[in-house]
């Protein structure tokens, strides 16, 4: 059994790493509003840079199943209306 104090004290140092780590988020810049490109946009034409940027912006997460073979990952698209 690990003991009441040795419970606490991790309790306290995860309780503490949480609070740094809810500052540090509150320190970062908000979001910028972003359009989206018009339908005929020419994807190719654009840096990969700014390729990776503009689908970070549009993708919310990536959900990755255990297992082999295709269907494994789903993207999960941002709402943006």
């Amino acid at each position: 059994m690990l003991g009441q104090e040795a419970f606490l004290s991790g309790y306290r140092e995860r309780e503490a790493a949480l609070s740094e780590a809810r500052q540090a988020l509150s320190k970062l810049p908000a979001s910028k509003v972003v359009d989206l490109p018009p339908p005929d946009f020419d994807f190719e034409s654009v840096s990969p840079e700014d390729r990776r940027t503009m689908i970070a912006i549009l993708i919310e997460r990536i959900e990755v199943s255990r297992g082999r073979g295709d269907g494994r990952m789903r993207i999960v698209w941002r709402e943006l209306l």
